[in-house]
């Protein structure tokens, strides 16, 4: 069956979804529909849930119970009037108002989740279990509210597994599809998004932070927020809502090929259909064509049902330009659709376009491109390397710092760049930071340079440096943006506590559903709770951030600390010296003076040999 086939029947089954399965006055409502429960779209202490209907309910009788996240509940009733008001201790609990006829049968039922974060219910068709991280099940979801945010959808999805090592955990990571674009949390509008489980990250705040700091720094980041799931009636724990990370403008912001691939099917659909007597449903499946055989970009040729059609013939051709819109995924996985490995062995995933490969001219060009890019960060005839031909150099610096600084080590997997407009590599989105900042899958102590111990041919970060450019910017980066937004944010009354208080009561959830669970990566690893992950995290970046101030007294400092670590160490003072202009992209000149080597950028000087010490 083809792909468009598929879809077409994805779509009318998404239809009958919508009409026989979910009318939304509950997800979790049994018995009569005359009934309906009151005050569930953002439930919060102090509010009054309240049943209501069309009828008079003079002749039945209520009970409110209250039940854990296992689903066990309380044989005592918390009211037996058709109203209640949510008390604190309700937080991370079901609420179960039952309504009763006179013979005593139960007529109308319905389960709440009270949580100060926001519910995502998620009811697949028939119950249908997410077995797959291919293939999507279809489902309703309900997102309730809570003190800061309406209820954020009610409607069809799809969702399917996502992850590698992480879909090995009990608690799994999902993929949604949303039938409609739709503006979660004030993310921006998309139909994509996904739930990353808190397992490993036990503080649920390592993401969290690595995001806030590498938007300080300039680099790329996913919006996330806590979010409690609850899946075909189960609790399922504390999660992270995210950004799925596509090509698209509240994302990443590049040229998308598939939105091109559909806007130039679109009018050669129009302009062929009479002739080859085409249906409403081939105009789907040309897309995913065009999208899948992406030739077209470079000679116009749109092969589709046995014939080839010339996009000149039909005033469709663009000139393009094909050194933009690529996004990709450093990654030990091999089962992407389009992938390679540089000399250097670092192996990479194009997630956009997803299928690069079927365009010669294209994927010869970006494969080139990372090659001469990684040629000139392994060079050792000048160690002040011209990255800036290549790559964003801000963006450089400021991937290396967030990753540094949080402890993550991991240089295998979902290290992402991007080609954007300027056709130079940028690096980001900052993505996956389970494992750092010595998680109870990690507790590597602190002082080391975590970027930098892996001694693994495609380990990127310890060829960078010890630039001495480089190092000057993060010099310059650590002080200035880096170092005081962490040493703030970890501070007693800080906003780590602020956020802490957010999903605390969701933590200990966590801790019941999944703290008995042994860590995947380290089985031998002691388990903790959520409250102490956190002071563990806490511990870690400030002892972490002491063992860095070491390192980075001066750009001279840093680059002796780095020496030990990297492949090609840099005696600044053999550094090449070039006078004549600032470079373009970093306003860095260098130049040499009394035998010192000098770093001139936007009308400053910093001397790498050591005159301006912290």
């Amino acid at each position: 069956m083809s792909r468009a086939e598929q879809n077409h029947i994805k779509k009318n089954k998404r239809q009958i979804v919508i009409y026989l399965l979910f009318a939304f006055v509950s997800i979790s409502a049994q018995g009569s529909p005359d009934f309906v429960l009151k005050g569930d779209a953002r439930p919060a202490a102090r509010d009054t849930l309240q049943v209501s209907s069309v009828n008079d309910m003079s002749h039945y009788t209520f009970k409110w119970t209250r039940g854990d996240a296992l689903g066990t509940f309380e044989g005592a009733a918390l009211s037996n009037i058709e109203s209640y008001v949510i008390t604190e201790d309700d937080y991370e609990h079901w609420l179960r108002v039952s309504v009763y006829d006179t013979a005593g049968n139960t007529v109308y039922s319905k389960d709440t989740w009270v949580s100060k974060l926001p519910v995502l219910y998620i009811a697949t068709e028939n119950g249908q279990p997410i077995t797959s991280r291919e293939n999507y099940v279809t489902a309703n979801l309900l997102i309730q509210g809570n003190a800061s945010f309406d209820q954020q959808y009610a409607g069809v999805t799809e969702i399917r597994g996502r992850g590698t090592t992480s879909w090995l955990y009990p608690q799994k990571p999902y993929k949604l599809k949303l039938n409609k674009k739709t503006n979660l949390f004030g993310f921006g509008k998309s139909k994509h998004w996904v739930l990353i489980p808190n397992f490993n990250d036990k503080s649920c705040l390592r993401n969290y932070i690595a995001g806030k700091l590498a938007k300080r720094l300039g680099v790329l980041a996913m919006e996330m927020t806590w979010v409690d799931v609850v899946l075909n009636g189960e609790v399922k724990g504390c999660y992270m809502l995210s950004q799925h990370i596509r090509a698209d403008k509240n994302s990443v912001d590049i040229f998308d090929w598939e939105k091109e691939a559909e806007a130039i099917a679109s009018p050669l659909f129009s302009s062929i259909r009479d002739e080859e007597e085409l249906g409403d449903e081939d105009l789907e499946s040309l897309e995913e064509t065009m999208k899948q055989n992406l030739s077209w970009v470079t000679d116009g040729i749109v092969p589709f049902k046995g014939k080839a059609y010339n996009l000149s013939d039909y005033d469709l051709k663009k000139e393009y330009d094909t050194t933009k819109g690529y996004l990709f995924e450093a990654t030990g996985k091999k089962d992407g659709n389009t992938q390679f490995a540089t000399p250097q062995k670092v192996h990479f995933e194009v997630s956009v376009p997803e299928y690069l490969s079927t365009n010669s001219e294209m994927f010869s060009y970006v494969k080139e491109f990372w090659e001469d890019f990684e040629a000139e960060y392994c060079q050792v005839a000048d160690p002040c390397k011209n990255f800036s031909k290549y790559a964003d150099m801000k963006s450089m610096v400021g991937i290396w710092l967030v990753n540094e600084i949080m402890g993550q080590g991991d240089p295998t997997n979902s290290r992402y760049s991007y080609i954007p407009d300027d056709g130079k590599l940028h690096f980001g989105p900052a993505w996956d930071f389970d494992h750092g900042g010595s998680s109870w899958s990690a507790d590597q102590g602190y002082a080391t340079f975590f970027t930098l111990v892996h001694k693994l041919d495609f380990t990127y970060y310890r060829k960078w440096f010890p630039d001495p450019v480089l190092c000057t910017m993060a010099y310059d980066a650590y002080w200035d943006v880096a170092r005081p937004f962490i040493i703030d944010y970890i501070s007693e009354g800080g906003e780590m506590d602020d956020m802490y208080a957010v999903f605390a009561e969701a933590g200990k959830t966590n801790d019941t559903l999944w703290g008995s669970y042994p860590c995947i990566i380290s089985p031998s690893a002691a388990p903790r709770t959520t409250a102490e992950d956190v002071e563990a995290l806490r511990k870690f970046l400030l002892n972490h951030i002491k063992w860095l101030d070491k390192r980075f007294l001066s750009p001279e400092k840093l680059i002796e600390a780095m020496n030990a670590y990297c492949p090609y160490p840099c005696d600044p003072n053999t550094v090449g010296i070039n006078e004549a202009e600032p470079d373009t992209q970093t306003g860095v000149q260098k130049v040499m003076r009394d035998k010192h080597i000098y770093i001139i950028r936007n009308g400053d000087t910093y001397s790498i040999n050591g005159k301006r010490d912290r």
